[in-house]
């Protein structure tokens, strides 16, 4: 697995709650549920006619994309203070300007110490309250159905450890009719109980084709262990964590 460090440390004091808010615009109470276009990266809009960098937020993980690669990272919000943890980032090349904006997009992430705005627009500040990301409200975009939906993980995130999916493989998985199957290196599946956001999953059968490779190996028997010990959902549009005592696993819609 290609394990990519995005340890970001932050650190901010509180600031007034939406109700009264402060010069800067007040802070959102919480971001559980939403999703934000970046609008500018250290001032500078992002590059024309790729994907649109962004971020959503379910109520503990960030996830979004640079503009080229995804990833995603646990966070705390308390007022204007944000902290996140070690996440995960996929690792597929773009062209060079695109590239250039995920190294500032990166960048700005590991300095960010404040959060400002409100119901519309939020900005990511340094600790001096410099503006390093500008964020608009994104478009509500109706969530994907958990049953009969196929999804493709995109990242893992197990115990400390975070990773993005092993380069050049995929991993599927769809829930219809109380059954979960899904493909890795083989194929599988269980029953799957559904009650609300909850997810319990039976014991999980397999084929036992050999992988091609041990990094292989090692994502399918990961992926096959959270998966077995599920316990809950959340889903925001397109993409879906699957959280589990071990960790967590982030899919994205087909």
């Amino acid at each position: 697995l290609m394990t990519v460090s995005l340890l970001l440390v932050l650190t901010a004091c509180a600031t007034p709650s939406p109700a009264a808010p402060n010069p800067s615009g007040g802070t959102p109470a919480s971001l559980d549920g939403t999703s934000w276009d970046v609008t500018a990266i250290n001032g500078t809009a992002p590059v024309p006619g790729a994907r649109q960098p962004s971020m959503s937020f379910t109520h503990d993980t960030m996830s979004g994309t640079t503009g080229c690669n995804y990833l995603n990272a646990g966070y705390t919000l308390n007022g204007s203070s944000i902290t996140f943890s070690p996440g995960a980032q996929t690792a597929m090349a773009c062209s060079d300007d695109v590239m250039k904006q995920e190294q500032a997009f990166t960048s700005a992430l590991a300095k960010v110490a404040k959060l400002a705005g409100d119901g519309s627009t939020m900005q990511l500040q340094d600790g001096t309250g410099a503006t390093l990301f500008t964020l608009a409200k994104a478009a509500s975009e109706a969530a994907k159905p958990l049953e009969g939906t196929t999804w493709e993980l995109e990242s893992i995130r197990s115990a400390d450890t975070a990773a993005s999916v092993v380069a050049g493989s995929s991993v599927t998985m769809r829930i219809s009719d109380g059954k979960l199957t899904g493909k890795a290196c083989n194929t599988f599946n269980a029953t799957a109980t559904i009650d609300g956001e909850n997810l319990t999953v039976g014991p999980i059968m397999s084929t036992r084709m050999a992988c091609l490779s041990d990094e292989l190996t090692k994502q399918e028997h990961t992926v096959l262990d959270l998966l077995g010990k599920a316990s809950g959902t959340h889903i925001i549009g397109s993409q879906l964590e699957v959280t589990s005592a071990g960790g967590s696993l982030f899919f994205r819609a087909q």
